[in-house]
């Protein structure tokens, strides 16, 4: 076990490498042999990771075999950065790095961190840095699950979670620059939302075949069943009602759709019933679905990587599709693959369980009402897209942009009450068999 000992200060000329020991006496750093340090400044951070580029050069010289290879023949004498998640993510914040060799040969990664104000915050924590701390923690739980899994994610070299060191990190195999994606609010294809089923299938096949599950019961969900949500829609849904008055009538005719306890039954309850609880990503928006960059730039219809694992839960598996389609896809296309995604997905389910010797535990007939209770789900989600993208730009390009997400709202509205009349939940209620009451969503709306 090393531990770092200070015996050299970093010149102005360049930097020399800090010397490390162990249980037999003093050694060298490993990287004295991998990075120029008269070139390189190891010792400033990289960003506002909070870390030092040795430290993130170290753990990724430790667990990856490419740069190892790529060492032994030429020193790193440039590392670059830029951030490319806006500046400040949401939850995190991601960094694209290129190292430069003095061969000129460049290897490219991933770095991803919490988002500086959530671990650095400038008063008393407040609920919200709890929340990225719990984040990112199951996030770095997942990577290090799922990395030497054959799905469609990116490579995951190194994650840790908060620690002495740190505020914890991954890093990951680089896609920046070669996909990417229909953007939460975009218009997705009917090809990109078919070539979605097979890769989905294969990633809750593998995940139901890990010895041990050891995904069960380790992921709450803290954002679609919890109630997190809830504050939004006390928000947005009365300007969503403003462009979309049919919203009003829906939610005063089935006000239960708006409730946790609904969203757990179409997520999680019915699924149980079913035998078909799976590990979901279950944030698989428009912006978390890389696809492969054409020659041109444009977005392709092939699925590259899913990506940021932050709100990962159990569940219907056929949700992580519904809650791709239900935002991009503009109306006709969604009404034109729901009515083939159940079959494609189920298809594509029984093919990865045939390779593990086993058979799917639930049946064709359930995985099509599965994924009518997700698209019910979304549609409750759904209903403040109007207000978000309103909000968001302006112009006539803009003006065409609403439309089209309020006609996804409507005909999602439509889709939504067959559905609950299809299955007879037109009088659904919770287990308590109370009345759900909408005042506090719609005080500003009469």
């Amino acid at each position: 076990m090393f531990s770092r000992v200070f015996f050299v200060v970093p010149s102005l000329e360049g930097c020399e490498f800090y010397k490390w020991k162990d249980r037999n006496g003093m050694t060298k750093n490993p990287l004295e042999d991998v990075v120029d340090s008269s070139a390189v400044d190891i010792y400033s951070h990289l960003g506002r990771t909070g870390y030092f580029i040795e430290w993130i050069l170290l753990k990724l010289y430790e667990n990856n075999e490419e740069l190892k290879n790529k060492t032994a023949d030429a020193k790193i004498k440039d590392v670059k950065f830029k951030c490319v998640s806006g500046g400040v993510g949401l939850r995190s914040q991601v960094y694209q790095v290129k190292l430069i060799f003095d061969n000129e040969d460049i290897f490219k990664f991933v770095v991803k961190a919490p988002a500086e104000e959530h671990v650095y915050p400038a008063g008393a924590k407040t609920k919200e840095d709890s929340q990225v701390e719990h984040a990112h923690s199951a996030e770095v739980k997942i990577c290090n699950m799922i990395k030497d899994l054959d799905i469609l994610v990116p490579k995951y070299f190194y994650a840790e979670d908060k620690n002495e060191e740190g505020p914890g990190l991954i890093l990951m195999q680089d896609f920046v620059d070669e996909s990417g994606t229909v953007g939460w609010l975009g218009s997705s294809t009917v090809e990109q939302c078919k070539n979605l089923c097979k890769p989905l299938a294969e990633f809750h096949c593998e995940m139901m075949h890990i010895p041990g599950l050891p995904w069960k019961g380790q992921f709450e969900d803290h954002m679609h069943i919890q109630g997190i949500y809830q504050s939004v829609i006390a928000e947005l849904l009365p300007k969503s009602t403003g462009l979309v008055p049919e919203i009003k009538l829906f939610v005063e005719e089935y006000p239960f759709i708006l409730t946790p306890a609904f969203s757990k039954f179409c997520i999680q309850e019915k699924a149980a019933e079913y035998n078909a609880t799976f590990f979901l990503h279950s944030d698989l928006h428009g912006g978390n679905m890389l696809f492969k960059k054409r020659d041109d730039g444009s977005v392709s219809n092939v699925p590259l990587a899913m990506i940021d694992w932050q709100t990962a839960m159990e569940g219907n598996p056929l949700y992580d599709i519904a809650h791709f389609v239900c935002p991009t896809a503009d109306a006709d296309v969604r009404r034109e693959v729901d009515s083939v995604i159940p079959d494609l997905y189920y298809d594509a389910l029984v093919e990865a369980y045939r390779k593990h010797e086993d058979v799917v535990p639930f049946t064709r007939d359930q995985a099509r009402e599965l994924y009518d209770l997700a698209i019910m789900q979304q549609t409750f989600q759904s209903l403040c897209m109007p207000a978000m993208l309103s909000s968001r730009g302006s112009g006539p390009v803009h003006e065409a942009k609403t439309a089209k997400v309020i006609l996804k709202t409507k005909f999602l509205i439509d889709d939504t009450r067959k559905i609950l009349k299809k299955y007879g939940l037109q009088n659904w209620r919770s287990r308590g068999g109370r009345k759900h009451s909408i005042t506090k969503y719609f005080g500003l709306i009469n």
